[in-house]
């Protein structure tokens, strides 16, 4: 359950007071132990849980992209996860760009350059349009981010939408979504719903995915860094017109 009903008194200007009620967002508190040791605790919605680790633990550089390579063992109430992780579960030498976590930080990570890939027009706008018709959490409680995954190949094209509190979450989702599923990140776009700092680039890069399309703006560091990596970034995406940064 994401959402609960809360009662309230909406106040107004002319003093007049009266009874409402509201959809609210639920926060789920989930901890991530890695090989034993608390690695993570992150704020979240109830659901995905299992995409939302494997993409986190895969953009901080803690596993593989084969899911199949560790074990992730939730306990009943979905707020402990324990991940055994084959081998070494340390950040890599010589670390260089840190992915921004909720409330504990994970480990950091080199990235690699993309090949850069180019969006007709028509599908960028044809996104636009998708991501703006579904978005039932942020509907409801108007508290919720949101990403959409969009994976084409040679066997057909496939849309996949994550909410949550955090816009970090949702692209973590999307990724272990994609993970999962064995999809090719080269062949993924990612659409969000939040604005574009540094952090969020470095998500994106670290998965290798090469196009990250926002409804929202970037920040100018995050533009460089975008430029200096490859990665395709589209900014104020809407159904009539868009930014290329």
């Amino acid at each position: 359950m994401n959402t609960v009903t809360h009662k309230f008194k909406c106040v107004s200007k002319d003093g007049s007071v009266r009874g409402e009620e509201m959809s609210c967002l639920k926060e789920h508190a989930l901890e991530i132990f890695v090989n034993g040791r608390k690695r993570y605790r992150v704020v979240c919605t109830n659901d995905a849980l299992r995409e939302l680790v494997t993409g986190r633990l895969y953009v901080d550089g803690v596993t593989g992209a084969d899911p199949k390579g560790y074990d992730l063992v939730f306990d009943e109430a979905g707020e402990r996860v324990f991940v055994t992780v084959n081998g070494s579960a340390t950040s890599p030498d010589n670390n260089t760009y840190f992915c921004d976590s909720i409330n504990s930080p994970g480990p950091e990570r080199v990235l690699k350059k993309l090949q850069p890939v180019a969006v007709e027009n028509g599908t960028v706008f044809a996104l636009a349009e998708r991501f703006r018709e579904d978005s039932a959490l942020h509907s409801a409680t108007g508290a919720a981010h949101r990403s959409m995954l969009f994976h084409r190949s040679a066997t057909g094209e496939e849309i996949k939408s994550f909410e949550d509190i955090s816009r970090h979450n949702t692209i973590d989702k999307a990724i272990g979504y994609a993970l999962h599923n064995g999809f090719l990140m080269e062949e993924c776009v990612l659409f969000t719903s939040g604005r574009v700092p540094v952090d969020m680039v470095v998500k994106v890069i670290a998965a290798g995915i090469p196009v990250l399309i926002s409804k929202s703006v970037p920040t100018y560091d995050a533009v460089l860094l975008a430029r200096e990596y490859g990665l395709t970034l589209i900014t104020r995406a809407w159904p009539d017109s868009f930014d290329m940064t």
